[in-house]
């Protein structure tokens, strides 16, 4: 393969990371006035969206596996709901609002454990 081809399969998945990184994970406020520190917060964001990316391949369903954090974060991480043990059995008990949520967690549970 040609590396012209190889260029033009590859293009755009950088602009797609980098617009995710500065705009959704808050990569272009930096905390700080100081060049290091600036440079771990950086980091810090690409190691996020590593996991969050690592999170949506081996936890979620196959329709979730393009969801930006945005919409991950309202959906799966800001769940609000009870685990319940009893007889053997742990539930997550949440508001109908959030059936689809507590779904995902319930799935993820059963096929780690």
């Amino acid at each position: 393969m040609s590396r012209l081809r190889r260029t033009l399969k590859k293009a755009g998945t950088i602009e797609h990371t980098h617009d995710v990184l500065m705009n959704e994970l808050a990569g272009w406020c930096p905390p700080s006035q100081k060049f290091g520190a600036n440079a771990a917060w950086l980091r810090m964001n690409v190691l996020l969206y590593n996991l969050l990316s690592a999170f949506k391949r081996v936890c979620l369903p196959e329709e979730m596996h393009d969801a930006r954090p945005k919409r991950l974060r309202f959906l799966v991480l800001n769940t609000v709901g009870k685990v319940v043990r009893h007889a053997r059995e742990s539930l997550l008990k949440c508001a109908d609002a959030l059936v689809y949520s507590a779904t995902i967690w319930v799935r993820t549970a059963r096929q780690s454990g």
